[in-house]
């Protein structure tokens, strides 16, 4: 049976203040499937992810490095420097992207009806890091003129899983692929001819999940009484969690702190 049995993950690419963080991500076996039931009077979280530390500088790519560079121009500097953030932080220490989810609802309220969808804009993906649930499908939509040959890919701790390839989208085409992971939960996607071209998906088992705004902001709604793990997920910055039990409709706030001493100038 599929449980949320943890698994430690080392990070995939490199991570900041420490070489390995445990990365809690749902066991993936013998499934037990989620079921929808109308949840009554459900509880709500909701809440910030905040930094305390120096923010992680970007990662830096040359345009040249990759295919088309004179239309990839746009995005870089004058320098034909590309950055790619580590993470994204408000002056106020608030962090984006961050995916909070809640493990161990086994039953609970209707999956979202909106497709999570990953687009290509000059030279880049809109969405750094997104989220959507185990057996849900992923719309991918090319809105970039020139040719990304577009792979996901299944992270492990030792290497990574094939997951779907698109090799020739054309501008305005899209694609639906299945958010089906085997082991880790965690997706990334990548174009073949631009290393600064990354994306991050995680798939929780549950919809129970959101990932946090500009200012780092999130809430989680209809969510039965129960004690639960809720955990925070960062491509780079890592995983938190904090048990919390709750009561039939209340609504709780809740943050998560990530804590750096310094950064990898790398």
């Amino acid at each position: 049976m599929r449980s949320d049995a943890l698994h430690t993950l080392k990070m995939i690419g490199k991570i900041v203040c420490v070489a390995l963080l445990a990365m809690p991500i749902v066991g993936h076996g013998v499934v037990s499937a989620y079921e929808e039931i109308t949840v009554k009077n459900g509880a709500t979280i909701r809440g910030a992810v905040t930094l305390s530390g120096p923010v992680p500088p970007p990662f830096r790519f040359q345009v040249t490095m990759g295919a088309y560079p004179e239309h990839c121009q746009a995005i870089a500097d004058q320098e034909g420097t590309v950055l790619l953030p580590r993470a994204r932080v408000s002056p106020a220490h608030e962090v984006a992207d961050v995916v909070v989810f809640i493990q161990g609802v086994e039953q609970g309220k209707p999956r979202a009806v909106e497709i999570p969808t990953l687009t290509v804009n000059r030279c880049q993906f809109d969405q750094l890091v997104m989220a959507g649930m185990d057996g849900s499908p992923l719309r991918i939509l090319m809105n970039d003129s020139v040719l990304h040959p577009l792979r996901g890919w299944e992270m492990l701790n030792n290497g990574r899983i094939p997951l779907f390839t698109y090799p020739n989208l054309e501008t305005g085409e899209e694609k639906l692929s299945k958010l089906t992971t085997r082991r880790s939960g965690m997706v990334k996607v990548e174009c073949d001819q631009h290393r600064f071209m990354q994306a991050w998906i995680l798939v929780p088992l549950n919809p129970y999940f959101a990932t946090t705004d500009e200012a780092g902001h999130f809430t989680i709604t209809d969510i039965p009484a129960g004690t639960y793990t809720i955990s925070a997920w960062h491509p780079s910055l890592g995983y938190l969690e904090q048990m919390l039990t709750l009561k039939s409709g209340q609504q709780h706030d809740f943050s998560f702190l990530y804590e750096i001493s310094e950064a990898n100038p790398s």
